[in-house]
């Protein structure tokens, strides 16, 4: 639902794909940044870019084993999230 309304806020990483044009239009990734994919995803819905999902693909990922490693990666997106300019 959030495609059709170009409503996604993020490009998970486990499994995103550019195309070319995507970063010869608003540039690479931020590095610096502690969510870049998030920051990326902010990028291409500022310059009018289609961000959609695919539902037939499958990805794994691996996910935090312990509450404290859950809480530090939270934590982590949140605080990127709140310093993107």
């Amino acid at each position: 639902m959030l495609t059709y309304l170009n409503a996604l806020h993020v490009t998970p990483g486990p499994f995103t794909i550019f195309r070319k044009d995507v970063f010869e239009k608003i540039g690479k990734y931020k590095h610096a940044h502690l969510t870049e994919d998030l920051e990326m995803a902010l990028r291409m819905q500022k310059n009018n870019l289609k961000i959609a999902n695919s539902h037939r693909s499958f990805v794994f990922t691996v996910t935090p084993n312990t509450f404290k490693t859950l809480h530090k990666q939270r934590s982590r997106w949140a605080y990127g999230f709140l310093k993107i300019p």
